[in-house]
Formats: C-alpha cells, structure tokens, sequence
C-alpha cells in the first residue's frame, strides 16, 4: 500500500496553483483520475492499495503536460493474521478470557476498522458470545465473552479477507475438574494431547483415564 502521496503545483514565480486540475495515474495499474489542488496548490492521495510489491511509476500532468514521472518501490503489502493472544484451558460454561487477533500488511502497517469472524475447528459445535469483532487503531480484534458449553479439545479459526489462521489448542473441561498438568508434562505433545482428549471426553461418563499408571 502507498499511504500518502502529496502532490504540489506551484507556478514559475513560487506561487501556489490553486484550484488547477490535475490528471493523476499509475502507469499500467490503473486508470487515471482528475483531482483539484487546493488553496495551496496541494493535493493528497491516500491509502492506494496495490497488489504486488514491486517499482511503479506515478504521474501527475496537467493541461501542459506532465510535471511529475517517478518511480516509486511499494514493499509487500500482503495481509497478515495471527493471534497474538490465544485462548486458555477453561470449565465449561466459563468466559474464555481475552483472545486477541491481529491483523497487519507484512510491511507492519496495521490495519483498523477491518472484521475478523471466529469460528470452531469442529462441527456441530456451538459456542456462545460475539463471534465477529473490529479490529482497533492497533489492527486488534478483542473476543472477550466466548463461552462454549461442550466439553472437548479445539482450536479457533479466525477469518479476515478470506485469510485465516488456526489457534494453538485449547481445552473446556467439566465444572469442578481440575488437572495436575506436572504429572504428565513429560509426555510427548501426542502422548498429552491424546491423554486430554480421552479425559474429556469421559468426563461427562463419570468414567476415569488412566496416564503414566495414574488414575484421572
């Protein structure tokens, strides 16, 4: 994206060229457009949104002819989105604590006022709060009241311009249970992973797991 381009016209003598049409363009990139300086001959472009990084070259002419022809280099400005806060272990029927999504063109410009959708990674699964949020001047979409009611293991998906990205998992436990994570830390994430997933799903059986010779 090119944020600003400022665009002078002055006469001979220094003056400012007020009021004075002026035919703006980016050679083979789109078509060019009239715009009228200002009581100090001034005129600003804003927010230009170009798809590839690259070197494009801008005009600016008026009725004598071109007075500007530069190039111009415009960095990546593909979009970026990852959570910069990811969801915690919860019991279920509990507020899942602030999860945070940012969004930003790889070029660190952050990008406000942009809508970003949360979704499950599984189906018929359902869960509670507002699942769409705005990102902020800082290009952050805040989720702070999402409450799922089904135990289990999941992820988050969050959704921005057709661009997404997954959460690290998370676990909603049953009321009241509550784990001793250092008695199986040691294990292989597949090793925990499976252990967790196996515990809540029996937790709703009353039944137990058992993990390195322990009875959960």
């Amino acid at each position: 994206m090119i944020k600003e381009i400022i665009i002078k016209a002055e006469f001979e003598d220094g003056s400012a060229a007020a009021f004075i049409p002026i035919e703006f363009g980016i050679e083979n990139m789109y078509d060019s457009v009239f715009k009228v300086t200002n009581e100090k001959g001034l005129i600003y472009i804003e927010n230009i949104r170009i798809k590839n990084a690259g070197n494009y070259k801008i005009f600016a002419k008026d009725q004598s002819g071109i007075i500007i022809n530069e190039v111009v280099e415009v960095k990546s400005n593909k979009m970026k989105i990852r959570f910069s806060a990811h969801p915690q272990d919860v019991s279920s029927k509990e507020v899942l604590g602030e999860v945070l999504v940012e969004v930003a063109y790889e070029s660190g410009l952050k990008i406000a006022n942009e809508p970003v959708r949360i979704e499950v990674n599984k189906e018929n699964v359902s869960f509670g709060g507002t699942n769409t949020k705005y990102t902020n001047e800082d290009g952050i979409a805040i989720f702070d009241n999402l409450v799922f009611t089904k135990t289990g293991v999941y992820k988050l998906k969050a959704v921005c311009r057709g661009e997404y990205v997954y959460s690290e998992p998370f676990h909603v436990f049953a009321p009241g249970v509550t784990i001793d994570f250092e008695k199986y830390e040691s294990g292989t994430s597949e090793e925990v992973e499976a252990f967790l997933t196996a515990l809540i799903e029996k937790q709703s059986q009353g039944d137990s797991v058992k993990y390195n010779g322990e009875e959960y």
